[in-house]
């Protein structure tokens, strides 16, 4: 297949199988030895940042360590040259939130290196031409005179988002990637025994993640959080981790019209406070 490549490496296989949205080229690197398969997926930019590093870790001999890192938007690569009584070997650690992956590249003989492998892979991402970002990505709820002070019900109620940008929401809820609801993410804290606050989420967002900018949070409905990011990109990036707060679980997913939305049947049991 011309998306994927296959290599062995001190007794491994490994395939490494590109995909591309409509932000980033993302690539699933799979590492198969028995009794167990590790995965990790990384985007073009970490590839070749660890293509870099192969081969500067191939020009050093002998039992060495050294250890190289890199922050992608929220993911963080380390890449660490080591050794143990089997030989030399370099370890790829993927860090996104709570979620993480390893991959192992043991060298196939003592102080062979890692160049043949870098230029391999060099050569697949190099192949076809990088994906073009969309100029679609400018504007934003905020260029609609909305800067997140308002709920997500308040917003569909402006006379603004109603009448005058109806042509705005229907390409997002067709699956257009223009708008700023395409780069929306819908998420909540379903354990949470006391719902968090739109400010409580801000905070924790901004703390969580250092690598986005620009970052618009909207309450939906009370349980849900509309997160629209700056880009398509950086909301991919999020989506792909595991993210806590206060050990509660948050569940994101993409934008969409029934997003955050109860069922027919719901019943609401209603007090006064």
């Amino acid at each position: 297949m011309d998306n994927r490549i296959y290599f062995r490496l001190g007794g491994k296989s490994y395939d490494l199988t590109e995909t591309r949205s409509s932000s980033d080229i993302w690539y699933e690197w799979v590492e198969s030895a028995k009794p167990f398969l590790r995965r990790m997926k990384i985007s073009k930019g970490m590839l070749m940042w660890l293509c870099n590093r192969f081969k500067e870790a191939s020009v050093i001999k002998g039992k060495s360590f050294k250890t190289w890192k890199c922050k992608d938007i929220s993911i963080s690569i380390y890449c660490s040259l080591k050794f143990n009584k089997f030989g030399r070997f370099i370890s790829v650690i993927s860090v996104n939130g709570n979620d993480r992956s390893v991959i192992i590249l043991p060298e196939n003989s003592f102080n062979e290196g890692w160049g043949e492998l870098a230029l391999k892979i060099h050569n697949f991402i190099s192949q076809k031409p990088s994906l073009q970002k969309s100029n679609a990505e400018k504007g934003g709820l905020s260029s609609l005179g909305l800067r997140g002070e308002d709920s997500y019900k308040e917003i569909l109620q402006k006379k603004k988002w109603c009448n005058g940008d109806q042509s705005q929401t229907s390409a997002s809820s067709s699956g257009s990637d223009r708008g700023p609801l395409s780069r929306s993410l819908v998420g909540r804290f379903p354990d949470c025994d006391e719902i968090p606050t739109r400010a409580e989420v801000r905070n924790w967002a901004q703390q969580t993640w250092r690598g986005i900018h620009n970052l618009q949070i909207y309450d939906m409905n009370g349980s849900h959080f509309l997160f629209e990011f700056q880009s398509r990109r950086d909301a991919e990036h999020i989506l792909l981790g595991d993210w806590r707060r206060r050990n509660h679980p948050l569940l994101l997913e993409w934008w969409k019209p029934t997003a955050g939305a109860f069922h027919a049947d719901t019943i609401f049991d209603w007090f006064w406070v």
